[in-house]
């Protein structure tokens, strides 16, 4: 992925605008929008500021994209690092191969660690978020039920609108069936909010 693209993934996942993003690094929407659509590079004082507003290493941000060349020199930078050793072996249909087997568990131990506990926090960051979804939804059609006659139900499908502090209801008069939106904040109803999901690694 590009560094734009790094961005984009892990500002979305902080549930942040390209708005909010650009006040907290001292930079304009237009900016970060221009970044992440690969328009412009940010220099790298820009990344780390960046990276340290979402809470990363500015590496993760770095452009992951490379070539068949600077694969094979990152494979053997690792090979070097963790006593590799290569073989020969034939695959399934007979073909000659070479494999490469480390003398050490430890690299894949550590990404398997670490893995791990990146899918058990957003196995646990869904569970909470949901919950808290849930039960905002609840609130809205509590304050539809005190407040508003004739009407039907709080589409709660709508769980993108609700993250953007509104929430959608149909109206029936008799006549015809209307939808409206309102504000969370014109209703005095406290604002959604969401825990953000770890960074993939």
């Amino acid at each position: 992925m590009t560094i734009g693209e790094n961005i984009r993934r892990i500002r979305q996942e902080r549930h942040l605008t390209q708005k909010q993003l650009g006040e907290m690094v001292g930079a304009s929407e237009a900016y970060i929008r221009a970044y992440e659509s690969g328009r412009r590079n940010p220099k790298p004082s820009s990344l780390e500021k960046i990276a340290e507003a979402l809470a990363v290493n500015p590496e993760v941000l770095a452009n992951s994209d490379f070539d068949g060349v600077k694969a094979m020199h990152r494979l053997f930078q690792v090979f070097r690092q963790y006593n590799g050793e290569l073989f020969e072996y034939k695959d399934k249909d007979g073909n000659d191969m070479v494999g490469i087997g480390f003398g050490t568990l430890a690299l894949m131990q550590s990404w398997l660690e670490r893995y791990e506990k990146y899918m058990n926090d957003r196995k646990a960051v869904t569970v909470e978020n949901n919950r808290r979804i849930e039960k905002k939804f609840a609130e809205c059609e509590k304050w539809v039920a005190d407040n508003l006659i004739n009407c039907g139900c709080v589409f709660t499908n709508h769980s993108e609108l609700l993250q953007k502090q509104s929430f959608m209801i149909w109206i029936d008069n008799g006549i015809s069936i209307s939808h409206k939106i309102y504000k969370l904040s014109e209703c005095g109803i406290t604002p959604l909010v969401l825990l953000p999901y770890p960074v993939r690694i």
